[in-house]
């Protein structure tokens, strides 16, 4: 289940987000790494992962930022 989170991003020239820090369990984490991207009529969805190697979908849907655990230990993703 998604739930709301702050997320840090800076913003690239053609308006999509790079999240470069998130607040989840009331921690700031840092976003190390990015897997795939897609856009649906709901918003924009992507894979990141943060410093401690959990990985997690993040959902944006203008302004509001979603976020789901999606695993707690380090795997590869794209």
């Amino acid at each position: 289940m998604f739930e709301p989170c702050e997320v840090d991003a800076t913003f690239a020239p053609d308006g999509l987000p790079k999240p470069l820090s998130m607040v989840w369990a009331g921690k700031r984490l840092s976003v190390i790494e990015y897997g795939r991207t897609w856009q649906t009529d709901e918003g924009l969805f992507m894979l990141v992962r943060v410093q401690d190697g959990r990985g997690f979908q993040l959902w944006f849907s203008s302004p509001i930022w979603q976020a789901r655990l999606e695993n707690t230990r380090p795997t590869n993703f794209v």
